[in-house]
């Protein structure tokens, strides 16, 4: 669940919690990451518990 969500916020996770990326991270892009994950955590906290 948590994989999906994040992929309908941009960010593509493998099995293993592992990030890939082709472009170079910035400050910025890890932000983005972690607010994204912070929103489907907000999101989905009573299934996630």
């Amino acid at each position: 669940m948590v994989f999906f969500a994040l992929l309908e916020r941009g960010f593509w996770l493998a099995r293993r919690g592992m990030v890939t990326v082709s472009i170079p991270v910035t400050d910025a892009l890890c932000g983005e990451l972690v607010a994204a994950f912070e929103d489907v955590v907000g999101t989905y906290q009573d299934v996630l518990l």
